[in-house]
């Protein structure tokens, strides 16, 4: 019977230890107010060389001579020519959250702590 409250002792204790782990809060990051968000990298443009038309073959005809509809052609831009870049994106909303001043924040810890105790008492209590 000794070595069963033994092992019990040793569950629990590994339960609280466990608990205060999990639940010890850690402080939010801060972000510095002079912080600026750095923009994307972007790709320098890749010139493609536009196709050329294929030599339109000349076929005898029966009837009277009439010129081939041209299709309308989209400008293109030079080979040599860069196309328009792509602006820096706009920077995003900030929040309206203030800095905490951390005057909570061992009283926080010592809550969370004190509770799990507690709780991890009235665990070994029962189980007793």
């Amino acid at each position: 019977m000794a070595s069963s409250t033994g092992l019990k002792v040793l569950l629990l204790l590994a339960i609280v230890a466990t608990s205060c782990m999990a639940q010890a809060p850690s402080g939010a990051p801060r972000v510095s107010p002079t912080a600026t968000p750095t923009p994307a990298p972007v790709a320098p443009p890749t010139h493609t060389p536009s196709p050329s038309p294929a030599p339109r073959s000349k076929a005898p005809t029966a009837g009277p001579a009439a010129s081939p509809p041209e299709a309308p052609t989209s400008a293109s831009p030079a080979p040599g020519v860069a196309g328009p870049t792509s602006q820096a994106p706009a920077a995003g909303p900030t929040s309206n959250q203030t800095p905490s001043d951390g005057s909570n924040n061992g009283f926080v810890s010592r809550a969370a702590i004190g509770g799990t105790a507690f709780a991890a008492a009235l665990v070994a209590v029962a189980l007793m």
